[in-house]
């Protein structure tokens, strides 16, 4: 109900509203009211009901990106960027897991792979890199990962911590 509120919240008297998914509309409904849009990288649910297509080319994700930012600037809205990761692989060899990934994924080449933000491979050092790079050329600021990833992922944002202090601490 619009207007309505909720006893007992912080301070603000507001909850923030988080949504997510890939279809177009979804996508416009969450750009326009929620404060966090979240990406999937998936589609449609295939026939088996539980696994979906993967949206994971270039072109996917700046097509989603653009519809968001549209939708968001003319509803005078500025969500946080969010991306489901779906895959975290720790390895040496980022260029093999790149590639057995594209071959299970149809139409995604490996720059695709390489670059979307709803997988995580390599180095934790090459994955800092990449969160990195995301947030400066995609707008990618927020990310969701399962619990498997989380021990990989804590250090990872160990290292973007440091990274941050070293920015913090640089001379102007």
């Amino acid at each position: 109900m619009r207007g309505s509120l909720l006893a007992g919240l912080p301070t603000g008297n507001r909850v923030r509203l988080a949504v997510g998914g890939g279809h177009p509309l979804i996508l416009r409904a969450a750009a326009i009211h929620a404060d966090v849009v979240g990406l999937t990288g998936l589609g449609r649910t295939l026939p088996d009901g539980h696994r979906h297509e993967v949206r994971w080319t270039n072109a996917d994700l700046r097509r989603q990106l653009q519809l968001v930012r549209d939708e968001a600037c003319r509803a005078g809205n500025r969500p946080v960027i969010q991306a489901l990761v779906q895959v975290v692989r720790v390895t040496g060899d980022r260029t093999s897991v790149i590639e057995e990934l594209r071959a299970r994924i149809g139409g995604a080449s490996a720059d695709d792979v390489a670059g979307t933000p709803f997988a995580l491979i390599g180095s934790h050092e090459e994955m800092a890199r990449q969160l990195l790079v995301q947030a400066d050329k995609l707008g990618i600021t927020s990310y969701v990962v399962r619990e498997p990833a989380v021990p990989d992922l804590s250090r990872v944002l160990a290292l973007l911590g440091a990274e941050s202090g070293r920015a913090e601490q640089a001379p102007d």
